[in-house]
C-alpha cells in the first residue's frame, strides 16, 4: 500500500493544483489531500482488509465519490466515473 501511495500522490497533487489553478475543484493541501485520497481508495478496494461483494464495494466506490466532491468542492458527478464499468 506505501508503494501506491508513493507512486500515484505525485500525479494526484499535480491533478489537484492544475485543477485548483483551473477553479474546477479546490484543495487547500494539494500533497496531504492526495496521500488521503490514494490512501483510502486503496484501502477501500483491498479485498484483505475489506472483504465484500461486488455489490457493496460499489456501494462503498458511490460514497468515496461524494466525499471526494464535498471535499474538493467540485460539482455533482465529477467523480461517477468511479463506479462506471470499464468498456
Amino acid at each position: 500500500m506505501m508503494a501506491s501511495i508513493k507512486v500515484i500522490s505525485p500525479i494526484v497533487t499535480d491533478l489537484l493544483v492544475e485543477g485548483t489553478e483551473k477553479g474546477e475543484l479546490h484543495a487547500e493541501f494539494p500533497e496531504e489531500s492526495s496521500r488521503m485520497i490514494v490512501a483510502m481508495l486503496t484501502l477501500l478496494l483491498d479485498n484483505y482488509f475489506f472483504p465484500d461483494s461486488a455489490e457493496n464495494r460499489l456501494r462503498s466506490l458511490k460514497l468515496y465519490s461524494q466525499i471526494l466532491e464535498t471535499c474538493l468542492k467540485t460539482k455533482p458527478g465529477s467523480f461517477d466515473f468511479l463506479t462506471q464499468p470499464l468498456d
